[in-house]
Order: C-alpha cells, then sequence, then structure tokens
C-alpha cells in the first residue's frame, strides 16, 4: 500500500490571505498615503502578472527605485517593508490549521505547498512556531 501524501496550499487554504492584504493595505495606508499605496499595489499587480506569481520583494523594489526619496526615504522604505516581512501570519491561520495539520501527520506525509516566490513564502510559512518540525516545499 503507498503511503498517503497530502498537499495542501499555503494561500487561502490554510492562511486567510485575503485578510492579510487588507491588513497590509491598511497599514500601507497610514505610513505611505493613498498615493503611493495604490502606485505599490500596481506594482504588486504588474510583478504578479510578469512572474506569474505574488512576488512582494519585486513590488517593495520597484517601489524604491521608482519613488523619489522626498517622498520615500530610506527609513520610511525599511519600515515599510518590515510591515511585510515581519508580519505575524501565524495569527491569520484559519481556525483548527494547527490542529488539523498535525491530525493529518498522524495518517500521512504533510506538505505544505505555495506558488509563492521562494523567499517571501519561506519567511511566511516560517514564521509559524508551532510548524518548525513541519516538511514543506515551495513550487
Amino acid at each position: 500500500m503507498q503511503p498517503l501524501v497530502f498537499l495542501l496550499d499555503v494561500d487561502n487554504t490554510l492562511l486567510d490571505n485575503d485578510a492579510i492584504k487588507k491588513d497590509w493595505d491598511e497599514q500601507l495606508q497610514v505610513e505611505l498615503g493613498p498615493k503611493l499605496t495604490t502606485r505599490f499595489w500596481e506594482m504588486y499587480e504588474q510583478a504578479r502578472k510578469e512572474r506569474g506569481v505574488v512576488d512582494i520583494p519585486l513590488a517593495l523594489s520597484r517601489l524604491r527605485e521608482q519613488t523619489p526619496s522626498t517622498e520615500l526615504d530610506e527609513q520610511l522604505y525599511q519600515h515599510v517593508r518590515s510591515l511585510f516581512f515581519d508580519y505575524p501570519f501565524y495569527k491569520r491561520l484559519y481556525p483548527y490549521t494547527i490542529e488539523t495539520l498535525a491530525h493529518l501527520r498522524t495518517m500521512g506525509l504533510t506538505v505544505i505547498v505555495s506558488d509563492g516566490d521562494l523567499v517571501f513564502q519561506t519567511q511566511k510559512i516560517g514564521s509559524w512556531p508551532t510548524l518548525v518540525n513541519q516538511k514543506w516545499m515551495s513550487f
């Protein structure tokens, strides 16, 4: 008998990605204002269309490159970057995600997959404190 393997996607399966994006938008509105926030989301969508995946680091890099330092200085840029990279993703796990993963693990190999960019998705999944020993990989 073949062992069971459970493949689970991260975004909007294990994590409420829509709520995360809403949180980010609210924080960006406060930090950057409506004009730069709109510009960021445009670059986010452009990078997504080009790469076929969400690529937050690329969108942030483009925002930095294409925005004068009078509107986005280094200190503000680093703060905005931290809104993404220091986000407490584990707080947006759907209810019973950890329990479900633990249960599935008793029945077979549980693999968490993602189609996002390698750097950011690694950060996102790695922030789940109780999943340190969980195996996952990114496609």
